[in-house]
């Protein structure tokens, strides 16, 4: 059994993942809502590991209350952006000390979890400027800063 605030802490992590790659997508509320579902999709891709139970405990919180993880934000992000960035920048900084806190593998295997959940994320905002399947650059320099984030770069 895992301790309950390294579980919340890493749900919390994914969402923000979520929106700091939102802040760089410039989501329409279609948007916002599809790449909501995103979320809730890849948190239960959970990679094989040594951290599994807790990955799956922190992906059951995202996909039962993902929303109540963080403070409310506005998905009508328009000029909010840089609020939307900071609030997933500062929820994945959270989580910090839970990778920190595991050995080497689960580290890895967490941060392929969070990073699986920035991509899909980033392909769910396709629908923006006729996009269709692929990620935007700046989706994908979004993708690069949250693995600078969580150590994986």
């Amino acid at each position: 059994m895992h301790d309950d605030r390294d579980v919340t802490a890493l749900g919390s992590a994914a969402m923000g993942v979520m929106f700091y790659v939102m802040s760089y997508g410039h989501p329409s509320s279609w948007g916002a809502r599809r790449e909501a579902h995103a979320v809730h999709h890849a948190a239960g891709a959970i990679p094989s590991g040594p951290e599994s139970d807790l990955l799956n405990a922190a992906s059951a919180r995202v996909r039962l209350g993902g929303a109540s993880l963080i403070p409310e934000v506005d998905m009508e992000i328009g000029d909010n952006a840089m609020v939307l960035r900071k609030q997933g920048e500062e929820s994945i900084l959270k989580a910090l000390p839970v990778l920190d806190a595991m050995g080497e593998a689960g580290r890895d295997q967490a941060r392929e979890w969070l990073l699986g959940v920035a991509e899909k994320v980033a392909h769910a905002a396709k629908d923006v400027d006729g996009n269709d399947d692929r990620v935007s650059d700046d989706e994908r320099m979004a993708i690069g800063e949250v693995a600078r984030l969580i150590g994986a770069a």
